[in-house]
């Protein structure tokens, strides 16, 4: 329930984005936190993922199991020659027999195999943030998509208008016929391009629901507000953090069940004793009598060595790949939080600067245009400035985002970055 709780709280973005508007009949709109619960719900992994668990610990109750009582039944002079040719020297013998394994060694397999348990159970986890962290960025994708449409959409709207100022520019004979061909060949390309834009936002929207099993993307529209950033918290905040990593959670785990490993192999060290007792009887005489025997292996102490050994190594090897985990996990945080924090500052810089800068240049150029002192080409290179710095704004927003998915993946939670409760 922890990691779930944890789980539910990572990286959903706010409820307000401008997007294409939605069509008559739409479907329910889809928010981020709405797409993680359904993953966290109906995603096949996690589902497959729990009946490993589940069979896990059944394997507990396995190893717990101790040798079982046997049953035997023993005749001899059953059939032969002579004196043995009739049966009456017919001796049966009922035994009841058990293998006592000395060395608590049912008690070291099962901490054995509970602890393996665990380690499944810290990989479950480590699963679980994968997977979040996976359709968190394919949310992420289908939204930027759909935002970069609405951009699009917006800048055929402002060639249309263009266009429609050439044409009557053209008509009063103040433009060239060659400007209206240029108008008709923007627009044209800007056609091209929300083609393809849809078609790449329709495959996003099938891959996200693919995450909780769904064949088609059967919700409308999504909903987040990319541009609502808010400041990064400092490195070492967030590399605090990393002791909640399920990779690292799981070293703690793992260095038991090493222990737990050379436990049991010391316990090869121990004899098996077989004991072993019945009742004979023999037919010429209608006697019977009572047997008792046990047996013990040799060389036990010598041929436990080798599992000793290796169980030996292995323990004296974790520390080592927890450190080389922690190494990775710091360099790969460090990656995320370098990436978020220079979209952070880039944002405010397009947002305060360029963006308002493009829109103060369009209006003069259109405004000189309309008075004939600037060309179209003038006034297209305006409006492609615009067009490029609300891109690159979309664009730096979605990176932004990206680095924030994958510091909550490394650290297992949600970084104060406006996350919504």
């Amino acid at each position: 329930m922890r990691w779930i709780l944890i789980l539910a709280g990572v990286v959903c973005l706010h409820t307000s984005a401008l997007a294409e508007a939605p069509r008559a009949g739409e479907l329910q709109d889809l928010s981020l936190r709405a797409a993680l619960s359904r993953v966290l719900q109906d995603n096949p992994q996690l589902k497959a993922t729990d009946y490993a668990v589940e069979a896990a610990n059944r394997r507990v109750e396995q190893q717990q199991q101790t040798p079982p009582w046997r049953v035997g039944l023993q005749l001899e002079n059953v059939a032969g020659s002579g004196v043995y040719s009739s049966g009456d020297r017919l001796e049966s013998t009922l035994s009841l027999g058990k293998v006592l394994e000395l060395g608590n060694r049912p008690e070291r397999r099962a901490a054995v195999a509970q602890l393996r348990t665990g380690v499944l159970r810290d990989r479950q986890s480590a699963q679980q943030l994968d997977i979040v962290a996976e359709a968190s960025r394919r949310y992420l994708r289908a939204l930027a998509l759909q935002q970069r449409i609405a951009l699009i959409d917006e800048a055929r709207q402002i060639r249309e208008q263009t266009r429609q100022s050439v044409i009557r520019r053209v008509d009063a004979g103040r433009s060239p016929t060659a400007e209206r061909h240029r108008a008709d060949i923007a627009l044209e390309r800007t056609a091209l391009q929300l083609q393809r834009l849809r078609k790449d936002r329709d495959i996003a929207r099938l891959q996200l629901a693919g995450m909780w099993g769904d064949s088609t993307a059967a919700f409308g529209r999504l909903t987040g507000e990319l541009y609502d950033l808010q400041p990064p918290e400092s490195f070492d905040a967030l590399r605090a953090r990393l002791q909640d990593n399920p990779h690292i959670v799981q070293f703690a785990t793992q260095q038991r069940l090493a222990e737990a490993r050379y436990r049991l192999a010391q316990s090869r060290r121990s004899l098996d004793l077989e004991l072993r007792g019945g009742v004979r009887h023999q037919r010429q005489t209608d006697d019977t009598a009572l047997l008792f025997s046990f047996s013990l292996p040799l060389g036990s102490a010598s041929r436990a060595q080798p599992y000793i050994e290796e169980a030996r190594q292995l323990r004296r090897q974790q520390p080592y790949e927890e450190q080389q985990q922690r190494l990775e996990l710091i360099a790969a945080l460090h990656e995320a939080y370098q990436e978020m924090r220079y979209a952070y500052e880039a944002m405010q810089r397009l947002q305060q600067r360029i963006i308002p800068g493009a829109q103060r240049v369009l209006r003069d150029t259109r405004r000189g245009y309309d008075n004939g002192r600037y060309s179209l080409l003038e006034l297209n290179d305006a409006q492609q400035s615009l067009i490029d710095g609300q891109l690159q704004r979309l664009a730096t927003a979605t990176t932004y985002h990206r680095a924030r998915v994958e510091i909550e993946r490394l650290t297992g939670q949600a970084v104060q970055t406006g996350v919504s409760p």
